[in-house]
C-alpha cells in the first residue's frame, strides 16, 4: 500500500491511544518504508544496495515493481522487533503503555497491510533464503506468486481507499473536528494523488529508474506525513495539546528529543563500525576512521542518555564535520549513503533540542 494508507492507520491508532503522540504514531506507522528506501540506497559504484529491487521498463504500473530483496526492512520477524523497539521507546521516552501500545501496533499495521496487497515478497525471517509469506489475495491462477497490485490494481487501490475511510470515520467520531473538511480535504488529495501508480501507464514517463522509484516513494512519505498532520493539527487541536513553555509535558518532549538523538547516535556508531569490518581489506585508511568515528558515536550516544548539555553539542558537531570530511578525503564506503542519512537526522534533532531548550530556558 501507498502512503497514504499507512499514515491513516495513526488516526485510528489515535483514537484507541489518546496519551500517544500523534508524531511518534506517524514515524510508527512508515519506518518500515524508511528503513526499506535507505537500503536501497544504501550502495557504492559496482556495489549492489543491500536490498534489492528493481522495475520493469517502461514502468506501467504498481505491478512493475519487484522487491526481490527486503530482508531487513520487510521480515516478519524484523517488523517483530522493530515494534518491540518502538513500544521500549513509548515506555522509556514517552513513559506511556499507550505510547508504546500505539507505536507497536503501528509498525505491525504496516506489514498486515502490506501481506494484503503484495507478492510473495515478504520474507518470515531476516535472511536470504527466507520462506516468504503472501500472496495474501491473488487473482492469477498462471503467476499464483502475484499479489493483489500485480493482479488487479484497481481493485488494490480500492481497498486502500477503505482503510482510509475506516480510519477517518473512527477518527472523527472520537474527535469530533470543528474543521473537518480540512481533513477530508488532505484525504482526498493524498488519495488522488496516489491513483497514477494503479493506473497502466500513468507513470510511465515519470519513473525511468529504480532510484527515481524509491526516491519517489520517501517523497510521497513526507509529503503525506506533512499533509496529514498540518490537517489533523489545524482539524482536531485537541488531538494535538499545545503546550506552554513552562509545562512538564515540554520537559518530556524534550527529553524525547534527547532521547532520539541518542538512539541515532547509537545507530550511526554501530553503523560505522560495520563499515570498519566492511571495508577494511579494500580501503584500509577509511575502515580506520570509521572504526574511530564509530567509537566516538557511541560514546556521543551513551552520553545523551544523561541530562549533559555539552553531549548536545557534540552530537550537532560530530555528523556536520566526521561525514563530509571523511567522504571528501576518504570516500564513502559501502554505508555512505546511510551514514549521511542518519547524520542529517542526528544533526537536525541535536540543533531542534539545543534550540528548544535555549527558548524555554529548561533543563532536560
Amino acid at each position: 500500500m501507498t502512503a497514504v494508507a499507512h499514515l491513516s492507520t495513526c488516526l485510528f491508532l489515535k483514537v484507541k491511544f489518546k496519551e500517544a503522540p500523534l508524531l511518534f504514531i506517524l514515524l510508527a506507522t512508515e519506518v518500515t518504508d524508511l528503513i526499506w528506501v535507505v537500503l536501497n540506497l544504501a550502495r557504492t559504484p559496482g556495489e549492489p544496495p543491500i536490498e534489492i529491487s528493481r522495475v520493469d521498463l517502461p514502468f506501467k504500473f504498481i505491478g512493475d515493481l519487484h522487491l526481490i530483496s527486503q530482508v531487513w526492512s520487510h521480515s516478519l520477524v524484523g517488523n517483530l522487533v522493530l515494534a518491540l523497539v518502538f513500544a521500549a521507546i513509548g515506555l522509556i521516552v514517552f513513559k506511556s503503555l499507550h505510547a508504546a501500545a500505539a507505536g507497536a501496533l503501528a509498525v505491525l499495521g504496516h506489514w498486515g497491510l502490506d501481506y494484503l496487497v503484495h507478492d510473495a515478497d515478504l520474507p518470515v525471517l531476516p535472511y536470504a533464503k527466507s520462506v516468504l509469506a503472501g500472496p495474501a489475495l491473488g487473482f492469477n491462477p498462471e503467476a499464483p506468486w502475484q499479489g493483489l497490485n500485480a493482479t488487479l490494481p484497481w481493485l488494490g487501490y480500492a481497498l486502500q481507499v477503505i482503510v482510509v475511510l475506516i480510519c477517518y470515520r473512527a477518527f472523527v467520531q472520537a474527535y469530533r473536528p470543528t474543521a473537518r473538511w480540512v481533513l477530508i480535504g488532505a484525504l482526498v488529495f493524498l488519495n488522488l494523488a496516489a491513483l497514477p501508480i494503479f493506473l497502466q501507464g500513468a507513470m510511465s514517463e515519470i519513473v525511468t529508474s529504480t532510484s527515481g522509484l524509491v526516491l519517489g516513494t520517501l517523497t510521497d512519505m513526507l509529503l503525506a506525513s506533512l499533509v496529514l498532520y498540518g490537517a489533523v493539527r489545524f482539524a482536531v487541536p485537541g488531538a494535538i495539546p499545545r503546550l506552554g513553555p513552562t509545562s512538564e509535558a515540554l520537559r518530556t518532549r524534550l527529553r524525547g528529543l534527547q532521547t532520539g538523538g541518542a538512539l541515532l547516535a547509537l545507530i550511526l556508531g554501530i553503523s560505522h563500525l560495520a563499515q570498519g569490518m566492511w571495508d577494511g581489506a579494500t580501503n584500509p585508511s577509511l575502515a580506520h576512521w570509521s572504526t574511530a568515528f564509530g567509537i566516538a558515536y557511541v560514546l556521543s550516544g551513551w552520553t545523551l542518555f544523561g541530562p549533559s548539555p555539552m553531549a548536545l553539542w557534540t552530537a550537532f558537531f560530530l555528523p556536520i564535520l566526521s561525514g563530509p570530511l571523511s567522504r571528501l578525503f576518504l570516500g564513502a564506503g559501502h554505508l555512505g549513503l546511510v551514514h549521511l542519512a542518519l547524520e542529517i537526522a542526528l544533526a537536525t534533532t541535536a540543533v531542534y533540542t539545543i534550540y528548544k531548550l535555549k527558548t524555554s530556558k529548561l533543563r532536560i
